[in-house]
C-alpha cells in the first residue's frame, strides 16, 4: 500500500473527520493530523483505504504507537487493563465472548478523569468485532456545556468535582475490578487546552460529587445536569467498527461510550497518550477567577 503526500479530510456529521490517504512518515501530514484532532474532536481512519507507514498499512502495534506519538507521550499504565507488548504501551480491551468480562460501558465518560493528569488523547483499533452492535459513540463536551442553562453554567464556573476510579467501575457492574481507589479533583468547566472553548468536565461514570456542596444537593445537581445535556442521535457521532479501523479522540473535547448491545467477542487495541506539560485550566466565565491543575 503506497500513499501520496496529500492527506484527504472528509468532514463528518455532527462533528469529527474521516482521514484517508494518510502517510505517517510525512512530517507535514503529522502536523496537520494533530491540528485536525483538536479542531474536530474525533478522527476516523478506515481500514480499507485509510493510512500507511511507509509501505505498510496501520494494522500493527508499531504503527499505532507511531500515530499516537503525534499527540504526546505514550502512557504505559492502567490499574485494570492489560498491556499487550512488553513495554506496556498497547492495551487490550476485550469483552464478551468467552472472556467473562461483560460489555459494561453504559455511560459517556472521559478516560481517566479520576487521575490528576488525565489522558490527553486515545488511539483505538478494532481487532475483533461482534457480528452486530458494539459501536463507539462520541459527544462534544462543548455542546454539552452549551446545552446547560445560563444559571447552571454560571454556578458550575466556580465549582470543582471529585472523580473516582473505584466508583466508576462499580457503576458499570464491576465492583471488584478495583481494589485501591484513585481520586482527583478537577474544575467542573474547563478550558480546552488548544482551542480555549468551554468544556463540561463532568461525566456520569467517574464524577461522584461537586466539592463543597452537601451530599444530597450535589447528587441532585449532577442528576439534573446529566438530564439537561441528554443528546439525540443527531448530536452523536456513532462509529460502526470494521476490523482494522482506527479512531483517535481528544479526551477533553469529547466524551465517548462503547455500546453494550452485543453478544460476541469484541477485542480492541488502545494506546493512551499523555501530555506532561498540560495544564487543566478552569474556564473563566462571568464572575469566575482563573485557576489550573497541572
Amino acid at each position: 500500500m503506497k500513499s501520496s503526500s496529500t492527506l484527504s479530510v472528509h468532514q463528518l456529521k455532527p462533528f469529527g473527520a474521516k482521514l484517508t490517504n494518510v502517510d505517517l512518515d510525512n512530517p507535514e501530514q503529522r502536523d496537520s493530523i494533530k491540528k485536525l484532532l483538536y479542531e474536530n474532536g474525533v478522527l476516523l481512519i478506515p481500514a480499507d483505504r485509510g493510512a500507511c507507514a511507509g509501505s505498510d498499512p496501520i494494522s500493527t502495534n508499531e504503527h499505532m504507537l507511531q500515530l499516537a506519538k503525534i499527540f504526546g507521550e505514550i502512557e504505559n499504565y492502567h490499574p485494570v487493563m492489560e498491556s499487550e507488548d512488553t513495554a506496556g504501551k498497547v492495551q487490550i480491551l476485550e469483552t464478551m465472548g468467552n472472556t467473562g468480562i461483560p460489555a459494561d460501558s453504559f455511560f459517556f465518560h472521559s478516560d481517566m478523569s479520576w487521575r490528576a493528569d488525565p489522558t490527553r488523547a486515545c488511539v483505538l483499533r478494532a481487532s475483533i468485532v461482534p457480528p452486530s452492535g458494539g459501536n463507539t459513540r462520541f459527544r462534544s463536551a462543548n455542546t454539552m456545556y452549551r446545552r446547560l442553562s445560563k444559571d447552571i453554567q454560571k454556578q458550575l464556573h466556580n465549582l470543582d468535582a471529585l472523580h473516582s476510579l473505584k466508583v466508576g467501575y462499580a457503576r458499570v457492574n464491576r465492583p471488584n475490578a478495583v481494589q485501591d481507589d484513585v481520586q482527583s479533583i478537577h474544575p467542573a468547566i474547563i478550558k480546552h487546552p488548544d482551542t480555549d472553548v468551554p468544556l463540561l468536565y463532568l461525566n456520569p461514570n467517574f464524577t461522584i460529587a461537586l466539592v463543597g456542596m452537601p451530599e444530597q444537593e450535589s447528587a441532585e445537581l449532577l442528576q439534573h445536569i446529566f438530564k439537561e445535556i441528554d443528546f439525540t442521535d443527531d448530536d452523536t457521532l456513532s462509529h460502526s467498527w470494521v476490523p482494522g479501523d482506527v479512531a483517535v479522540w481528544d479526551n477533553f473535547g469529547v466524551q465517548h461510550q462503547a455500546m453494550a448491545d452485543y453478544q460476541g467477542l469484541r477485542r480492541m487495541n488502545r494506546v493512551a497518550i499523555r501530555d506532561p506539560h498540560l495544564r487543566i485550566d478552569r474556564y473563566v466565565g462571568e464572575n469566575t477567577q482563573q485557576g489550573s491543575i497541572t
